[in-house]
């Protein structure tokens, strides 16, 4: 008598069998190369924000009245504009290009804040990269040598346009756009992948930051914030209320540059990327050293020197040559607020310290904040041609060495008010009892 045996019924398919039957193959995909998977997202991020960058010259050069060039010259001319935001400086008969309009810098860090969350999810073993979002557990970051092959192309295809974008009498200096176009990715395609993994720009970014930077130097942080906010929200509303009060004759320049319907657009599109310049210029002024548009020239809350200045209507906003109105010395005051609103975030998030430990963060809050305007100040000047354009925007070290002893004096001042003195006052009531 022979006795079948049955094997027991299995109560699920296996991950393999489970990807044949969604027709997305194997569930467990082969690992990409990582220099494929980095040229990929390099290529694509380069790609992207030159398209961006093209299509107002491209459209300046079809609408431009008079004889057409050859299309090609436009083309390195859009090549050039996009080395330049990314910090590449252009060198032209007697002089250097290097003022960069930060407003445009927002559309290559964009994309290279994409290349990097898009490389670390196409080498995430645990994410699904056709859905997005979707994955098997918690998303891991990419490896560094991942971030840095990334970083390494996108730098590789600046300098190759840097070549192709040389004309006659104006070169792209190739040393700066490899360096520019690196730092600029190697500060982006990391906070992509940051995001990535956390779930995020703002979270990821504050994790990290949790993670590596140490206590006493995160306490600094959001003071830094809090004053940087308060000086930029005061140099944009000088900003736009120079230009209503200008207004006129703002237009009046526009007007006399005649540039037509598409070319005053892209006109307008050039000023508006020069804005963040204008409000970190402003800034400059309310704190105390001023900026210049030229050679030999100033701006600045107690007196104004200006000379010729270059054909852009956003400039007839600047105040007229002599000593600015009396009320315009009371702007001096902003930092010091600036300094308060930093002394203020100290003191709810460190209510149980005692208040020579305050007055210390305060102090190093300062600091810190004047570095940040002075890097802010650097970026935003430059040179901008030959002659008297070889200096505009402020001087980043006069500015931060100012910025930080307003910023920390204040917050020092607004701690020792709040925490300080009513210790004293306890202090001296308790002699008195006695």
């Amino acid at each position: 008598m022979s006795v079948t045996t049955r094997r027991p019924a299995r109560l699920g398919r296996t991950s393999r069998e489970r990807g044949f039957l969604r027709g997305n193959g194997p569930a467990r995909r082969t690992p990409p190369s990582i220099a494929g998977a980095a040229a990929s997202s390099a290529v694509q991020a380069a790609a992207a924000s030159l398209v961006a960058v093209m299509v107002p010259v491209v459209l300046a050069w079809l609408f431009a009245p008079g004889p057409q060039t050859d299309w090609s010259q436009a083309a390195r001319v859009g090549g050039a504009v996009w080395l330049l935001i990314q910090h590449g400086g252009i060198a032209v008969p007697g002089g250097h290009v290097g003022l960069v309009p930060l407003g445009a810098t927002v559309v290559p860090l964009v994309s290279c804040w994409f290349a990097g969350r898009r490389l670390a999810r196409v080498l995430d073993p645990r994410t699904d990269p056709t859905a997005p979002g979707r994955g098997r557990g918690v998303p891991r970051l990419p490896p560094l040598r991942a971030l840095f092959a990334l970083v390494s192309c996108y730098a590789l295809i600046a300098g190759l346009v840097s070549l192709v974008a040389s004309m006659s009498g104006v070169r792209p200096v190739s040393a700066q756009a490899i360096v520019g176009a690196a730092l600029v990715c190697g500060t982006a395609a990391p906070a992509g992948a940051v995001a990535h993994r956390w779930g995020g720009p703002v979270r990821g970014i504050s994790t990290l930051v949790r993670r590596a930077l140490p206590s006493w130097f995160r306490r600094w942080i959001r003071p830094m914030v809090a004053a940087l906010a308060v000086q930029a929200a005061a140099g944009a509303l000088l900003v736009a209320s120079m230009l209503v009060a200008e207004g006129d004759r703002v237009m009046e320049v526009h007007r006399a540059l005649r540039p037509g319907a598409v070319g005053g657009g892209v006109l307008v599109v050039a000023q508006l990327a020069l804005l963040p310049n204008l409000v970190i210029w402003a800034m400059a002024a309310l704190a105390g050293p001023g900026f210049a548009v030229g050679t030999g020239t100033h701006v600045g809350l107690r007196a104004v020197e200006l000379g010729p200045l270059p054909s852009l209507p956003v400039l007839g906003a600047l105040p007229p040559q002599g000593e600015p109105p009396l009320w315009t010395c009371a702007l001096a005051a902003v930092p010091v607020l600036a300094g308060v609103a930093a002394g203020s975030v100290l003191l709810r998030r460190s209510h149980r310290w005692r208040w020579w430990r305050v007055a210390l963060d305060a102090l190093g809050s300062g600091a810190l904040t004047g570095a940040v305007l002075a890097l802010l100040a650097r970026c935003a000047s430059g040179p901008a041609g030959p002659g008297r354009m070889a200096q505009l925007g402020p001087q980043w070290w006069p500015v931060g060495a100012s910025f930080a002893l307003e910023v920390g004096l204040g917050a020092l001042g607004y701690v020792l008010l709040r925490r300080g003195a009513p210790r004293l006052v306890k202090a001296y009531a308790r002699q008195g009892r006695r």
